[in-house]
Parts: C-alpha cells; structure tokens; sequence
C-alpha cells in the first residue's frame, strides 16, 4: 500500500523498507500533542547551546544567576550579610557581561571607535557607582570608593600579575615604555592632593573668599583634568601611535579569535541596537545592585572599608583578571600598559565628571582626608618604583600585594566618625 510515511510521528511505519521522502520531523508533526513539547524542547535546547558558548567564551557569566537573586533578596528574607554578597557578586558579573558584550560590539565598529570604547570601557561602572552614592547622599563612601578603586587598579592588579608573571623567572620590559608609564602615574594623586591641600591650608584662615575660590578651583582642575585626558588619547592614538604601537597590538591579540570569527561577517543594525538596548539593561540592573549594596553595606561595615575596599574591588575584579591572563602569558608590557591606563582615565576622566555631579549635593568629591590622600601617594609612589626600572619579579608582587593587605585592614579598623577633611558648599 502507497502511503506516505512520517518518519518521526507516524507509529505505523514499517521497521524494513518504505518510502521515506514524504517524512516529516515530530517538529511539524500534524498532532498537536506531539508538536509543541517537540518545538518547546527544541527552543530550549538552542538556547542551553548558545548559554554554554557563552560560559565558553567568557566563564564569569555563569554568574550572572547571581543577579535576580541579589535584586530579590529582600523577598527571599535573607539577612544583610547575604543581600550584601550576593548583590556584590551580582555586581562583579555585570561588570564582566557589560565588557563582553560591549567587546562584540567593537570587534563590528571602525578603529576610531574601538580606540574610544577601550578608553570608556573600564570608567562606565566606576561613574555609574559614584553617581548613585552622590544621589543617595553618601558622599563619604563616593570619596571612599573613587580612591579605593584607584588603589585596587593600581596595588592588587599589578601585584598579581607580578607574582604570577615573576614566579618562574624575572621579566623584564621595555625601560623607555616604563619610564614614561612611571612619569604617567606620578600625576594620579595630583588632583585630590592639591583640592585637599588647599582645603585644610585655608580653612584655618577663614579668608572671606575661600568659599568660592574653592569651587573655582575645583572646576577649574576638572576642566584641565579632562583637556589632559584628551591631550593623553590624541598622544597615544594620533601623534606618537608608533610609541602603543605594541601594547595594542598585544591588547587586540587577546581577542584576535573571536576576531576571526566575525572578520567576514558584518554586523546588522537590528543586532547593534539589541547589544546596545542589552548593555542599557545591564546598566539599569546595576545601578539596582549597587543602590541594594549602599543599602546594607553602610550599616553592616561601615563607610571606610565597605567603600574603600569591598566595593571597588567587585567592580574593578573583571579587569584584574584580565590582566591576570596577560601576565600568566608571559605580556607584562601590556598588563602595566593597561594599569597605567585604567589608572589615569579614573583619575582624568572619572573624577572631573563626579566632580561636577557632586556639586549638586554641595560638596567637592575630590577633597579627602589626610588619611586618604596619604594612602593613595603611597600606592602610587610604590608602584611608580616599582615599575620605573622595567624588572618584574615576584617580589615586587608581594610588595604591592602586602602595601595593599595593610591599607585594607586600616580602613577595616577607622571608624566612621573619622575627620573626613570634606568641605561643603
């Protein structure tokens, strides 16, 4: 009997011999029952496919389950030691989704665009952090939290990465490139340095004017601060390129397979705008995160150490361990390379811009106290020794790693209360 058989769906096909070019997959199947579970099970499978090539290309976004359950502990009635970790892994797994993704939109850009998104890249979440504690009236733990993750870029990067490019045998770097990145990060501490000098030298003298000349001040190194920022990208991208020339090269080698990859693929504008409408929604749930973080984190460690210390280091961990991966291959000119760089657009381009939102709650974020300023001239001279003489061994890590341990468990024991050295409009 001629008939055409369904090869999937039918259970009266023979077990030897038919037809078999009219089959139909259980997908398509006429009965309903059969059909939908099929596709249902299908639409899940693809999506499993496409979460393991994701937890492929980048591992840390299997912690991204962490954030629903950050954002809903309240409802779960978990205590505050718990709201306060998990928003905090929450927040480290946004960070490392919100780099990725906004990587796979660079890899589709011209190089110009590239160039500027590398330089943005590593300053969205600390701006976005400081900006919801000067919304929330926390101004203690922004300027708690701007300095911390200068010292979290500049001591625990390099100090691991020192230690484990150093362990096996000492490295040693170009001594032109690490003389210049040395005179670079001598003027990291200059603009909290100089407001705070000021802010403790006048005060006593109660000059009719200070109030003003103050903010005039504080405007005024905003402004050269970012016109210093731009005269930096037009150095290293326009007129002296041939000088980043391998450290590009290197940071772009990093990525050069997933490059690959899409070299000859060109990316659609509906696929632009769901990777920009995605990095938004990371944004948003960030900001969420870190509003649950400031929540808790106040009460349950206090202002120095929750800001200084715990906080800048879930949101500068994505980039530690990036640099983490440079130095385990041996590319110690790129992990300076990318210390000194993140350091100086925290600096150039983060602090002006919070400079400017804090005078909306009439403060100047960037005068710290005594303490603080102390602490981050010592990073940055350290490190500044450490790097000029272009020698990497392990125990330069350690260095920067127990100069680290040191101001963490300082800040751990300085209480709230502590003269803050601020000053308010």
């Amino acid at each position: 009997m001629n008939q055409h058989i369904n090869f999937e769906g039918n259970e009266h096909r023979p077990l030897l011999g038919s037809n078999l070019d009219g089959s139909v997959p259980w997908s398509e199947d006429d009965r309903w029952w059969i059909r939908i579970p099929v596709r249902q099970g299908l639409f899940l499978g693809r999506i499993g496919q496409r979460l393991i090539q994701s937890f492929k290309r980048d591992y840390t976004q299997a912690l991204f389950i962490f954030v629903p359950i950050g954002l809903f502990a309240d409802s779960l009635c978990v205590g505050d030691f718990w709201k306060f970790w998990l928003n905090c892994i929450a927040l480290f797994a946004l960070q490392s989704t919100f780099i990725s993704t906004a990587e796979s939109i660079w890899l589709f850009s011209s190089q110009t665009v590239a160039n500027i998104l590398t330089e943005l890249l590593p300053n969205v979440f600390p701006i976005l952090v400081g900006v919801v504690c000067i919304n929330e009236s926390l101004i203690l733990i922004a300027k708690y939290f701007i300095i911390g993750v200068l010292i979290n870029h500049l001591l625990v990067g390099p100090g691991c990465c020192f230690l484990v490019g150093g362990i096996h045998s000492e490295h040693r770097i170009n001594f032109s490139a690490a003389n210049t990145m040395s005179q670079l990060t001598l003027m990291i501490s200059a603009p909290f340095i100089v407001l705070s000098a000021l802010s403790f030298s006048a005060s006593a003298s109660r000059y009719v004017y200070y109030d003003y000349m103050h903010v005039f001040l504080a405007y005024a190194s905003a402004a050269m601060l970012l016109a210093f920022q731009l005269t930096w990208l037009i150095f290293k991208y326009k007129t002296h390129t041939y000088l980043f020339r391998p450290f590009t090269e290197t940071e772009d080698g990093a990525s050069s397979d997933r490059s690959a990859i899409f070299e000859n693929v060109e990316m659609s504008l509906l696929s632009r705008a769901a990777y920009i409408l995605w990095l938004a929604m990371v944004l948003i749930l960030a900001i969420q995160c870190t509003d649950n973080l400031l929540t808790v984190g106040v009460s349950l460690y206090g202002n120095p150490f929750g800001g200084g210390v715990l906080l800048p280091l879930s949101i500068s961990s994505p980039g530690i361990i990036k640099t983490y991966h440079l130095a385990k291959a041996g590319r110690m000119d790129t992990v300076i390379h990318l210390t000194v760089d993140t350091a100086i657009g925290l600096s150039f381009f983060t602090l002006p811009i919070l400079v400017f939102v804090s005078t909306r709650a009439k403060t100047i974020i960037s005068n710290s106290s005594i303490f603080m300023n102390v602490i981050l001239f010592m990073a940055v001279f350290t490190v500044t020794r450490i790097i000029k003489d272009g020698t990497i061994n392990y125990l330069k890590g350690c260095m920067c790693l127990a100069l680290y341990l040191i101001i963490a468990c300082s800040l751990y024991i300085l209480p709230d209360s502590a003269d803050d050295g601020g000053w308010v409009l």
